[in-house]
Order: C-alpha cells, then sequence, then structure tokens
C-alpha cells in the first residue's frame, strides 16, 4: 500500500505588524513568513472511505474542529477523492505562533494530491487553503513570502533570513 511522508515544517514571522480588525475577526497584516527545520511528520495512505485520524497527543481528536480533518474534507469536497488515513506525529507546540496546526492542514493537501496523483496547482491549492486558516496558504509553497492581507497574499521572497533562531517553549500550567 502506497504511503506518503511528509514533514509539516513550523515558521516564524520575521517582523509583523498587525493593521484594522476585519468584521471576521482576522487582522490586515504586513510580515515575512519564513519555514524554519522543526516540523510534523504526517504519514498518509489510503482508505475505501472517509479520514481516520491518529496522533502521537491525546489532546488533537478525530473531529471537525481538527484541522487535518478540515483539510482532508476541503479535498474530498473539490476532488471527489476516496479516504485516507492520518498518523500525525507532533512535535510543534499547539498555541506557539509557529504555526504548526496551519502546515498540518497544508501538508495534508499536498500529500493527498500526492496520493490519489491529482493534478492540483499550487496556485488552486493556495485558494483553497485560505477556506481552512489565513496560515494554509503560506505553507502550499513554504520557504520565504511576504504576506500581507490576512496572510493570504503572498509574494515569494528570493532569499531567506539567514541566521538562527532561538525558540524558547516553556511548560505553563
Amino acid at each position: 500500500m502506497k504511503k506518503v511522508v511528509i514533514n509539516s515544517n513550523a515558521k516564524v514571522n520575521i517582523g509583523l505588524r498587525v493593521l484594522k480588525k476585519k468584521d471576521n475577526g482576522y487582522h490586515d497584516i504586513i510580515t515575512i513568513f519564513q519555514e524554519i527545520d522543526f516540523f510534523d511528520i504526517i504519514t498518509l495512505s489510503k482508505n475505501p472511505y472517509g479520514c481516520n485520524f491518529n496522533s502521537n497527543v491525546d489532546w488533537l481528536k478525530n473531529d471537525e474542529d481538527n484541522l487535518c480533518i478540515l483539510a482532508y474534507n476541503l479535498m474530498e469536497k473539490n476532488y471527489g477523492i476516496g479516504g485516507v488515513n492520518i498518523h500525525l506525529n507532533k512535535k510543534i507546540p499547539a498555541g506557539s505562533g509557529l504555526g504548526g496546526g496551519s502546515s498540518n492542514a497544508a501538508s495534508i493537501m499536498k500529500g493527498v494530491c500526492d496520493l490519489y496523483n491529482l493534478s492540483v496547482s499550487q496556485n488552486e491549492l493556495e485558494h483553497l487553503a485560505v477556506d481552512i486558516g489565513a496560515d494554509v496558504p503560506f505553507f502550499i509553497n513554504g520557504s520565504i513570502q511576504l504576506g500581507e492581507g490576512i496572510g493570504e497574499k503572498l509574494t515569494p521572497l528570493k532569499q531567506k533570513v539567514s541566521g538562527k533562531y532561538l525558540i524558547i517553549i516553556p511548560e505553563i500550567v
């Protein structure tokens, strides 16, 4: 059985300017998104119907609030694919601002294309991805991009910002 294994990278915002709040709760922003070498690992395989999700963390459920399942549902609705088994090895902490959930959703979309041999352009995936969340379109192409609007207006940049990042994730109870 074919499996697709994906590194679902985190991102940092290099500079972030928050502009006006929109009626939908999002804010207009200007930022530079850059992928970093810190990632969750997603394994996908086919099943006859629906989405079967499991993870190494107990706070992610197999329900409609899960961005991985939202991404699968979006792909199923738009491309009529069969089912998918998703295993997520979660390393990016929730709520850290590193885009873990958004990256996971984009990775599911790209992985489903690979698993089902779909010929879907990156541009089409970006347009669909915004329905899941503001950061999701960035992760379709990743690398380094200027983000505007709510983050969905993306302009690829030529060179990543070099250097090291110190990411501290305190255990706050």
